[in-house]
């Protein structure tokens, strides 16, 4: 028996199997009969390949302390089944403690989020989706939380497409966020660039161009933000980060000064041991 939806997105619903565990079911069914909801995200065809894809990643994976803890595949429903993270996603955490978050721990999961990344590259997966909604916290108490990073159904791995792009706000203005074709696009300075974005936003508390957090409902948003987002970023007119901790490194990911993550996670490295303890 399982819980009502705790979280559900373009392709996929997850729900609570039982005490620390959840499961991941496709919104869409490709076996056994006509499918109740044939034209979420490209029908049923798309739903295999995405929940086949993460699958694979996951199995490559493995067992990670910056991964998302999988435990196998799930017959009944038909699924994934993870250890469920305790406080749900860095984006939900960041809006409901209001931003109110030490700095030592937003410095932490900037240099987790690094970690994270670069263990996908090591593996030949490019997440292609990173954003603070797609990183979740895992501890203890709040003062012990750790990052850890999670969907990898849209990403690419051994050099096949992606099946999703970065959301508008963490899409290389030099790529178009709804292009899934474009094989140019998929490369780590996709993820990198990101990464500068997510920063940005465990600093700030805010998407790149925003002081709301206030979710963008209606499709004419959406594509006002991204063409607010597109334009400033191809001028490299960037929001503001003098004042930000590691500020310099966040442009360097927008600038595409770093060629790779062992590049960005050196000048992190660097910025932060200036702190002192």
């Amino acid at each position: 028996m399982m819980d009502l939806d705790i979280g559900r997105g373009a392709s996929s619903s997850v729900h609570r199997v039982k005490s620390g565990i959840i499961v991941k079911v496709p919104r869409q069914k490709w076996w056994g009969g006509d499918s109740k909801d044939m034209e979420v995200c490209g029908g049923p065809g798309y739903a295999k390949e995405v929940f086949e894809r993460e699958e694979e990643i996951l199995n490559r994976l493995g067992v990670h302390p910056r991964i998302f803890r999988y435990l196998g595949p799930s017959e009944d429903p038909r699924g994934l089944l993870f250890e469920e993270a305790s406080h749900g996603s860095l984006w939900d955490y960041i809006k409901s403690t209001d931003n109110k978050i030490e700095l030592s721990l937003r410095l932490k999961w900037r240099s987790q989020a690094a970690e994270a990344v670069e263990y996908l590259h090591q593996n030949g997966i490019l997440h292609c989706d990173v954003r603070p909604d797609n990183f979740l916290l895992h501890g203890n108490s709040e003062q012990t939380l750790d990052l850890l990073i999670c969907d990898f159904g849209g990403s690419t791995i051994d050099g096949r497409r992606g099946l999703s792009s970065p959301s508008a706000g963490f899409a290389n203005p030099k790529n178009d966020p709804f292009d899934f074709v474009d094989m140019k696009a998929f490369t780590p300075a996709m993820d990198i660039f990101a990464l500068g974005s997510t920063f940005y936003a465990i600093m700030t508390g805010y998407d790149p161009y925003r002081s709301s957090r206030r979710e963008l409902w209606t499709f004419k948003d959406v594509l006002g933000y991204a063409a607010l987002v597109k334009r400033r970023f191809s001028t490299k007119d960037f929001p503001p980060t003098d004042d930000l901790v590691g500020g310099n490194v966040i442009v360097g990911c927008w600038n595409e000064d770093y060629h790779d993550m062992k590049a960005l996670i050196k000048a992190q490295e660097h910025c932060f041991e200036k702190l002192g303890p």
